[in-house]
């Protein structure tokens, strides 16, 4: 009997065998590439999660794609209309102006795009400052003693003018209302810069709002008379805006001013000096 029949059957069989095992290797293969076809769809979604707008309480930085937001003055027909507007362009609106008929918020660059194109106006909330605060206030040098006949003030003294029965508000660093120069003149305020703490605009460390009701009111005794303000019978009022940097923003002055009109029948208020650079 020949044995090539029972070979042809062999081959057959590891033929067959074979296929059976390509195939199995090959849904392997699939399989695993339905893995990784996951894995890479994970991976991707991640970064687009990782990307995606990110809601943020104060300063921490807001994200949206790669771009960090930034805080914005943003003007419209009115304050409630500016907050709505940003609102659908998932802006995350932090307080309202609506002496300006705006709003401050934090916005990516995205969205201020989105913003200016429904019609808002907007201009980055830049820092202001009192001055050079990378150097602390000169609380050593003293006005030059004739600066009173420069600016007429003791002519008006003459005459029996010292600014008594006028309230000037001084929209600045604070006011120190303890000194004796000041008597108890500085009849009130708001600390503006730190909000937690409104009662706080007594209070002075940077100097450069003393310095200036100072000029405005001091009465002269710390110097015997020798250093006197302009109207040294007027009553102060302290809008506090910056700290001890001596630096804020422009939407804590807005703020600050907006504050002075609010509050003008209320505290007497008949002068704003703002003294900024």
């Amino acid at each position: 009997m020949s044995s090539k029949p029972c070979a042809d059957k062999r081959r057959s069989v590891e033929w067959r065998s074979r296929s059976v095992e390509w195939r199995r290797r090959s849904v392997e293969w699939r399989s695993r590439s339905v893995e990784w076809k996951r894995a890479k769809a994970l991976v991707a979604g991640t970064a687009v999660c990782a990307g995606m707008l990110i809601t943020v309480n104060g300063a921490t930085p807001q994200v949206r794609g790669t771009t960090a937001a930034l805080q914005y003055i943003v003007q419209g027909a009115n304050s409630g209309v500016a907050a709505a507007d940003l609102r659908a362009e998932h802006g995350v609106v932090l307080s309202a102006l609506p002496i300006v008929h705006g709003v401050v918020a934090k916005l990516t660059a995205d969205e201020v795009t989105g913003a200016r194109r429904d019609g808002l106006a907007i201009s980055r909330d830049l820092p202001v400052k009192v001055e050079d605060a990378t150097s602390p206030a000169d609380t050593t040098s003293a006005p030059p003693s004739d600066y009173v006949d420069v600016t007429g003030a003791s002519s008006m003294w003459a005459n029996g003018i010292n600014g008594a029965g006028v309230t000037v508000a001084v929209l600045d660093t604070g006011i120190n209302a303890k000194l004796p120069d000041f008597g108890s003149r500085v009849v009130g305020g708001i600390d503006i810069a730190n909000p937690q703490y409104p009662q706080t605009w007594g209070n002075d460390q940077y100097g450069h709002g003393t310095f200036v009701a100072g000029l405005i009111g001091s009465n002269g005794v710390s110097s015997n008379g020798q250093y006197m303000g302009v109207a040294p019978g007027a009553n102060l009022v302290s809008i506090r805006v910056a700290g001890s940097t001596g630096a804020t923003t422009e939407s804590l002055v807005i703020k600050g001013v907006a504050w002075a009109i609010a509050n003008q029948a209320t505290e007497g208020i008949q002068v704003l000096n703002i003294s900024l650079g």
